[in-house]
């Protein structure tokens, strides 16, 4: 046996050693678009890869030919083909050489490395529920109320069945487990039947069928999640998965053997073979020839031995005939020693040489062999040290960024698509009461302003970051005041800190300035940062923040500078020594962070980045139930200011001028610390001021006084700030109210909501006191009396014109389209890309829609590359067509928001929907009410949309349903694993009504009824 194990271990040495040269640079291309072959597909050698057809050659086709695709791209040179591999053809094509690679189960490979050659060059990852495993096992079960079987000697009499009988996982791993147990299946057992799949193996023995059975590991434990079984309707005999713990947990009765090999043939080149496992190995879990396969990836060849030790044991092929002895094998085997013996006596002397020699001879080749097998396992620690660590670095940003991806849409999803539907509901005549009517409108907005905040917090984490990554973040600098910012800080996350019961401290310094010139946003958000992460998780106790200069003034070069240092001290839990180093990378959080399952793990690297830049450091010391303290220092420059003079806006309003009259100002917000803080500013100065928490509260309240003056919050429940200033500006005498719109948002489009709905201005959160005095200034007269001025006047903001959409006319009409969609998916590299695009004659243009970009407004950008028609009569779906049938639906996703969108577009037309938050759910009600098309939702928790698709599409009457998918992906890539997993069509999030509908008539043929509206269109160039 030395001459065959020698040869394996120098070919399997050399295929590592060229894996352990290239996969850093392997895994670079895979991550990366592969680039075109100058070579036709027709003139490249054909390389074909066979694939075991256990379950169908169109099953086969289906889940790995996106692999065998991704090899042809991958390797250039090559064109890669699948064959599908038959029981009853496989050896033939494998004898004429008519494969060259093939991916059998562990059984078969057994067989084709003993007869044919065969060699091992990777091992799949299997995907099992949501987890990879290079390992499976073999499950024995009956069902739970037979008692009367406890243990596998209890089988002996009774009915079994198995999967096939030469399924290696479906039969020949129980086998094995029964005969070393001393129990014959085929004499013992009252009769063995083979289903043909593992699902019908285990409903044979849920209705009684037969007494017990035998299928792979997870089989039970799949079909439970898919609804099709009761887990505890089974019971598993001679489990042996306690054994495993963790890293194997589904119930086992057998020994663990290694999952299906990817092997090469002797006749197929070296080279060629190193670079197929190259490509294996380096493939990215989430690429779609990986989806489509369920599969993770690709690993380190296994060691298969056990495999060969149970055929052994079985007496299967190839080991039909192991312990039989004849004469002719005898002579056979011992060929050597008889002609050996037939040597000796033709001459002892020279026969005793011979074997002096052999012995040294075999004495050198055994300890080569072991210094070999030393080397290989060397180079495979390496080899595998080096992959996990780019695997990991890998998988950590691509699956925070997929889910990135579907946390930002999901929210935009559902604050889109109710607005449409408020939309359509205003040009629909109502049946319901107003009293419901408001109800309904209330919980949507509801549902619009809870996504917005989350939507506005993630967007400002992954923006920062992306422009982090890309270089293209710098400060912008402008004198502020800084003791006014940090006054302002504290006491909106006093409120924070008193709804915990905690006690927010705040020291400074004598010596630190009043006004400074530096980016006050980014100071602000990393305090913001700090702070926000003290009181987060701090339960008891305090958190402080310290701010002093350390030293006097000096000179850099001709400006004088001061270094003024922020601490941020709590009573926290602590941080445990071993995450410290891993603190400020991105795309990590800490255990405390994991846990309180919130937030995206990017406040610490921004604030990290933000104080580099302004040159400074963070440092952190902590104490595991003590606290943690997050400390830096920064570099800055006194503010510029002129002698004696200050600016209007930064004198500092201390009363009103004598012979005012007495003003009455509402302040209507249904946020009590929004109130707060406006009742803080103005009471002070002499204001009659009275609150209100709703527009009806408003309305009352505005009939009682009469105020001068309004500030209203946009967005509140029972009635919105809209409604209110439409009503009141209604009344004859509310046309001489003041009404000003309070509001966060970021978009200048509501802007003209605002003025529409009534409201005299506006003001956006956060404001400042200079804001609110000069409105009041401007539409009241307000004078006021000042105290000193203590800071200069602001940098004056820039009179740029701004864009208009005619300003792109010149760009080409693909590349306005491009623009387009990347701002909509807020794909922040791909808009630099075209950016750099735009030829240099027009460098205004670029320099404006780089400013765009870096100050977050992407929506601007999405106004500009839309291209507005003159308004025309549209047809608006009021309903579904007399002649149409009843369509039934089904709406799955884990999301109520998200289900609700869908019910309140669908059910008013006519469709009947049901609602399913999970795949257990989804494929029960499929089952129960068999609905003629899926709207599914494919990140669900537990069990994902792509195994619902596959498991409801892999029944007979799931082949009529149409499933279209629903996912907030912005690669275009993902397409080829939706419709592998058995997906019709896919939707992307967000999605619109017209998208909705447009997809039912195409694939149910549904028609509907329409009425004449005028509307304005806004024609997409994409």
């Amino acid at each position: 046996m030395h001459r065959p194990l020698t040869a394996l271990s120098l070919g399997l040495l050399t295929t590592l050693q060229g894996l352990a040269l290239r996969l850093p640079a392997a895994i670079a291309v895979a991550n990366s678009p592969p680039a075109s072959s100058t070579e036709a597909p027709q003139t490249r050698p054909i390389i074909r890869v066979g694939v075991m057809a256990i379950r169908g050659v169109e099953q086969t086709h289906k889940q790995w030919q996106p692999t065998i695709d991704y090899l042809s791209r991958q390797i250039s040179g090559y064109q890669f083909e699948l064959v599908p591999l038959e029981f009853d053809t496989l050896e033939d094509l494998i004898a004429n050489q008519q494969i060259d690679f093939v991916l059998p189960n562990p059984g078969m490979y057994v067989e084709l490395e003993t007869l044919y050659g065969a060699r091992r060059i990777a091992t799949l990852k299997n995907l099992r529920l949501g987890k990879s495993y290079t390992e499976f096992g073999a499950v024995i079960f009956r069902r739970a109320d037979r008692t009367d079987i406890q243990t596998l000697q209890d089988l002996k009499g009774k009915s079994f069945m198995a999967v096939s009988e030469i399924a290696f996982g479906g039969w020949q791993m129980a086998w094995a487990t029964l005969k070393e147990a001393h129990i014959d299946p085929y004499q013992q057992f009252q009769e063995i039947q083979f289903g043909g799949s593992h699902d019908a193996v285990v409903y044979a023995v849920r209705s009684g069928e037969v007494d017990a059975g035998t299928v792979r590991t997870d089989t039970l434990e799949r079909m439970a999640q898919e609804g099709k079984i009761n887990r505890a309707d089974f019971v598993v005999l001679n489990n042996q998965q306690a054994q495993y713990g963790d890293s194997f947990p589904f119930a086992v009765s057998t020994r663990l053997y290694p999952e299906w090999p990817f092997a090469t043939l002797p006749h197929t080149s070296v080279d060629l073979a190193e670079e197929v496992a190259i490509a294996l190995m380096t493939l990215p879990s989430d690429h779609p020839a990986a989806q489509a396969g369920r599969y993770e990836g690709w690993t380190i060849p296994a060691n298969y031995q056990p495999c060969h030790e149970t055929l052994r044991l079985l007496n299967v092929r190839p080991y039909e005939d192991w312990g039989k002895v004849s004469i002719a094998a005898a002579a056979y085997q011992h060929r050597y020693w008889l002609l050996f013996s037939g040597l000796l006596i033709g001459g002892l002397s020279y026969g005793g040489l011979q074997l002096a020699a052999r012995r040294r001879i075999e004495s050198r080749l055994r300890a080569a062999n072991s210094s070999l097998e030393r080397r290989v396992e060397a180079r495979t620690a390496e080899l595998r040290e080096a992959k996990e660590a780019a695997e990991a670095a890998s998988r950590a940003k691509s699956e925070f960024l997929a889910s990135m991806s579907h946390e930002l849409r999901t929210p935009l999803n559902a604050i889109l698509g109710f607005t449409q539907v408020m939309l359509r509901n205003l040009n629909r005549k109502h049946t319901t009461s107003q009293h419901e009517q408001l109800q309904a409108q209330r919980e949507t907005l509801g549902i619009i302003h809870r996504s917005g905040e989350h939507l506005l917090s993630l967007i400002n984490d992954v923006l920062d970051m992306s422009k982090i990554e890309a270089g293209r973040i710098t400060l912008n600098e402008a004198v502020f005041d800084l003791l006014a910012m940090l006054e302002a800080l504290i006491e909106m996350l006093q409120i924070r800190a008193d709804a915990k019961g905690l006690t927010l401290f705040y020291e400074c310094g004598d010596q630190v300035p009043q006004c400074i010139m530096g980016d006050e946003r980014k100071l602000r958000q990393v305090l913001i940062n700090l702070l926000g992460n003290a009181l987060k998780f701090t339960n008891e106790g305090s958190v402080t923040l310290r701010v002093r200069q350390l030293a006097a003034p000096t000179h850099l070069e001709t400006a004088p500078y001061h270094l003024i240092h922020f601490a941020v001290e709590d009573t926290g839990p602590g941080i445990a020594a071993t995450e410290l180093d891993h603190l400020f990378t991105a795309f990590s959080q800490t255990e405390s962070g994991r846990n309180a399952q919130e937030g995206t793990g990017l406040g610490l690297p921004i604030s990290h980045q933000f104080v580099q830049l302004m040159g400074g450091e963070i440092q952190v010391s902590s104490t595991l139930g003590a606290g943690t303290v997050f400390e830096f220092t920064i570099q800055v420059r006194p503010g510029q200011m002129e002698s004696n003079q200050a600016s209007p806006g930064c004198r500092q309003v201390v009363g009103l001028a004598p012979h005012q009259p007495v003003y009455r100002l509402l302040i209507v917000d249904d946020r009590w610390e929004n109130r707060q803080l406006l009742v803080q500013i103005l009471e002070p100065l002499g204001f009659e001021l009275y609150e209100a928490e709703n527009g009806e509260a408003a309305i009352v309240l505005w009939q009682q006084h009469q105020p001068h003056l309004i500030w209203m919050d946009i967005r509140m429940p029972v009635l919105s700030g809209y409604e209110a200033t439409k009503w009141i500006k209604a009344q004859p005498e509310g046309k001489d109210t003041v009404i000003i719109a309070v509001t966060a948002s970021v978009f200048e489009e509501e802007r003209a909501s605002i003025l529409a709905a009534g409201c005299d201005d506006f003001v956006r959160k956060p404001f400042s006191e200079t804001q609110i005095f000069d409105r009041l200034s401007q539409h009241l007269g307000v004078a006021y009396t000042y105290a000193e001025a203590t800071c200069p006047n602001p940098t004056p903001p820039s009179a740029a014109k701004p864009l208009a959409p005619g300003d792109l006319a010149k760009q080409p009409a693909e590349w306005i389209a491009q623009l387009n969609l990347a701002a909509r998916g807020a794909e922040d590299e791909l808009i630099w890309q075209l950016l750099d695009q735009i030829p240099p004659a027009d460098a205004p243009l670029a320099d404006a829609l780089a400013e765009l970009v870096n100050n977050f407004r992407l929506d601007r950008i999405v106004h500009l590359t839309e291209t507005p028609l003159q308004p025309t009569h549209v047809r608006q779906i009021v309903g579904l067509a007399a002649d149409q049938p009843t369509y039934r639906l089904l709406v799955v996703d884990d999301r109520a928001e998200n289900r609700q969108l869908l019910c309140q577009l669908l059910q008013p037309i006519g469709f009947e929907v049901d609602e399913a938050p999970d795949a257990h759910q989804a494929i029960a009600l499929w089952q129960q009410y068999q609905p003629q098309l899926i709207l599914l939702e494919m990140r669900l928790p537990g069990v994902s949309g792509y195994e619902v698709a596959q498991s409801i599409k892999s029944q007979p009457q799931g082949r009529q349903t149409v499933i279209i998918a629903l996912t907030a992906s912005v690669f275009e890539t993902e397409k080829s694993s939706l419709l592998a997993a058995g997906c019709d069509d896919w939707l992307r999030q967000p999605l619109s009504e017209q998208q909705l509908l447009s997809k039912l008539a195409e694939h149910l043929g549904v028609k509907y009824l329409y009425t004449e509206t005028t509307a304005t269109a806004i024609s997409h160039l994409a």
